[in-house]
């Protein structure tokens, strides 16, 4: 036998330590050597007043937890925000390449051609039908017969001054 069993049969009177474990644990009781091993590992285990330096220490890490709520909370709503301006920016560079789209066609002349001839039957001028004007001086507008001469010289010159005096004096008279 060793010691402890020997002694436990000596203070309480029985003869298997063994025997006496397991009524102690049917009965729910401590004997007096357990309760002495047991303050000495609740001393060890109470609680001790908290600090300052603890109280810090909770509050820092609260604080840290909060700000890293408020910025997960921001970078939520700014992702929110990219997102609506990319819908807005695609549906922005849709309409603009639909407009030069409409604007490219609007002053394409084949397309105003066609349009011409089919809504409002239009057809090209004949050689008759053209009429030329001139503008010699700013504010004035001299109707001409005929395609625009050619410059014939010295003598082109005479006879132009001759017609115009002679258009000028049938006018007056």
């Amino acid at each position: 036998m060793t010691k402890q069993s020997t002694y436990d049969r000596e203070e309480y009177g029985y003869e298997d330590a063994a025997v006496e474990t397991m009524a102690r644990t049917r009965r729910n009781t401590s004997a007096p050597a357990d309760s002495a091993r047991r303050s000495k590992r609740h001393a060890a285990v109470r609680r001790k007043p908290l600090t300052p330096v603890g109280v810090l220490c909770v509050l820092g890490c609260a604080a840290l937890i909060l700000m890293w709520l408020y910025a997960q909370i921001t970078l939520t709503d700014i992702t929110t925000q990219n997102s609506g301006l990319r819908n807005s920016y695609v549906a922005a560079s849709e309409e603009s390449s639909r407009l030069k789209l409409a604007y490219e066609n609007a002053f394409n002349l084949t397309v105003i051609e066609r349009e011409a001839t089919a809504k409002f039957g239009m057809r090209k001028m004949t050689e008759l039908q053209v009429v030329y004007v001139g503008a010699t001086s700013d504010d004035a507008v001299v109707l001409l017969q005929g395609a625009p001469a050619e410059d014939e010289g010295f003598l082109g010159a005479i006879t132009d001054i001759l017609r115009k005096s002679s258009e000028y004096i049938s006018e007056r008279w």
